[in-house]
């Protein structure tokens, strides 16, 4: 002991740090912080932001085409006296539609839809204008404003249907109501997209038009996935969890989980691997003639190994499986089943 205490002696600087505890535990929360700055400013706060699921712009649709809301139509709906709770509250509308990514015209076609015009018992007593279901208990939602129940009739409008790919006034009333279930013995669920439909006309028509063709981009490849934006580009970058300097292969898009993942040509699967694969979770390998694509971190996978797909085809849903940081797609084009990596944003349209 003494003869380390010669050898500290010799170290000035080590021996006041040591020998003091006042200056030892600065000196750990100094390192702390330098730590923290340098993981936050080189590590996460870089080329690449990670992929937390609220990280998710305006649908991007190749084919929607955006227009204007028609105030006049729009606004009169909610100031004619008939428009029973949601009388005045036509802001209230655009507000959530504009906070969730939707079309305010088709979120106050189907609240006018399913409530009757604001009349329904329960937009009136639970403040719920989607007839949103809490699936624990079987009942509906109780909201403890309309404005609370109107964002979040938008938010699931979003969540459930848009960002799955369904665009269309078809699209949603497939699965928002519908024809031949058991719960709807009279066929009610037949008039949903007919009467949707009207509505939207009668407050001025929709904003976001979109049509089936989602996946139609600048060539022949489609879009693998809807409604999401790029968080990490092709090329080089600081990786997100090892660190240091690293070439990223494809393109990451954000994503919720078990969002719908598509197929971008006509194709055979070539590969399908569950499990860590190298990192990349659980993946999908697309064989498009001499051309491939490659789906990884899926939460889950909806093609087998061997068989054949069509270009828009959902072939798994999003997730964050293998080395991952949140729910993201990682997806690559290349020319090899394992080289010749292509930037994808050069195919599909960015």
């Amino acid at each position: 002991m003494d003869g380390l205490k010669n050898i500290l002696r010799n170290m000035p600087l080590l021996y006041m740090i040591v020998s003091n505890p006042l200056v030892l535990v600065l000196f750990f929360l100094i390192g702390f912080v330098m730590l923290f700055i340098f993981t936050t400013v080189f590590i996460g706060g870089g080329a690449y932001k990670g992929h937390e699921e609220s990280m998710v712009d305006t649908p991007a649709f190749a084919s929607c085409s955006l227009g204007e809301l028609n105030d006049g139509a729009f606004y009169s709906n909610f100031n004619s006296g008939k428009a029973g709770v949601f009388e005045g509250m036509g802001d209230t509308f655009v507000e959530a539609a504009e906070n969730n990514q939707i079309d305010p015209v088709l979120l106050a076609a189907i609240a006018w839809h399913e409530t009757g015009a604001g009349k329904s018992r329960a937009v009136k007593l639970y403040n719920n204008p989607g007839g949103l279901m809490n699936p624990s208990t079987g009942s509906l939602f109780r909201y403890g404003s309309l404005s609370e129940g109107i964002d979040k009739m938008a938010s699931n409008l979003y969540r459930l249907y848009i960002a799955q790919g369904l665009v269309t006034i078809p699209d949603i009333g497939g699965k928002y109501a519908p024809i031949g279930v058991s719960n709807d013995p009279t066929n009610l669920n037949s008039h949903w997209v007919p009467v949707v439909t009207k509505l939207v006309t009668q407050f001025g028509g929709l904003t976001m038009n979109c049509t089936d063709d989602f996946l139609e981009s600048s060539g022949e490849w489609g879009m693998p996935i809807v409604g999401s934006r790029v968080t990490s580009p092709f090329g080089n970058r600081i990786h997100p969890i090892y660190g240091g300097i690293s070439f990223h292969k494809g393109v990451d898009f954000s994503c919720s989980r078990d969002q719908a993942i598509f197929a971008t040509q006509d194709g055979t699967v070539e590969v399908v691997s569950i499990g860590w694969t190298g990192g990349y979770g659980n993946y999908i390998l697309l064989k498009h003639g001499v051309m491939y694509s490659a789906y990884a971190h899926l939460n889950s996978v909806d093609v087998s190994q061997g068989s054949t797909v069509k270009q828009g085809e959902r072939i798994g849903g999003c997730g964050t499986t293998g080395s991952s940081t949140g729910n993201h797609l990682h997806f690559e084009i290349k020319s090899g089943a394992s080289t010749g990596h292509k930037d994808p944003l050069k195919y599909v349209g960015g």
